[in-house]
Parts: C-alpha cells; structure tokens; sequence
C-alpha cells in the first residue's frame, strides 16, 4: 500500500513490523520536521508509536551575560544528561491549515491500517 499523501507528508519506509513517515513542518524547517515510526511488537501484540524530532538550544542570545547564561544553562543540562540520563526539552512542529491537520489524523489511520494487515 503506497502513501496517498502529496505533500507535507510522506511514507519513508514499510518494513516487516511496521512503517515511518514524515511530517515537513510548515515553517518548511527541516530541524523542525517529525518522523513518525509504527512498530508492532509480535511477542506482546503491542503497536508502539515513537516521534523523532531534531532539538535545539536557543542559539539566538544577545549581549555578553545572555550569551555566558546560555553556555551556563548548556554545560548544567550536559551535566544532566551525563549524570541522569536525562533531559525534559520541547520543540514545536507547525500544522497549518484544516487539510494538514486531516491529513495529520489520516496518517495515524493509515498506520493502524496497514499494521493490522501486518498483524492477520
């Protein structure tokens, strides 16, 4: 089954227990593009849904105190990472537009379609 989708959204792979698209933001940033990644597990017969997103710092800071406060709050959250393990960051993907979003919700159902065939 091939994606039915134009633009903004595109099937990138179909493999044996699942399949990944990707959604282009709006902005038409490509750091700001999600990849959406369907995989069913076979052993618990769970369909796991992963977003891959790119995450960047703020890099546009001005003055000699915000640009040290920036590399302060980077080297602490490096810290985090090396000693937790972990980071809570966000970023944002642009929808616009009554058809994107449409277009949003049929990708997920296309998805659930296509793994139930993978699952019979």
């Amino acid at each position: 089954m091939n994606s039915k989708f134009k633009s903004k959204i595109c099937l990138l792979t179909k493999h044996n227990t699942g399949l990944m698209y990707r959604v282009t933001c709006a902005c038409l940033d490509e750091s700001d593009d999600i990849w959406i990644d369907y995989e069913l597990d076979s052993d618990s017969k769970m369909v796991i849904l992963t977003f891959y997103r790119k995450l960047n710092y703020v890099n546009h800071i001005s003055g000699f105190k915000g640009k040290l406060t920036y590399l302060f709050n980077r080297f602490k959250d490096a810290l985090k990472i090396l000693f937790k393990g972990e980071l809570e960051i966000t970023g944002e993907t642009i929808i616009s537009g009554e058809e994107d979003i449409d277009n949003f919700i049929e990708v997920l159902k296309e998805g659930k379609e296509l793994l139930n065939g993978i699952k019979s």
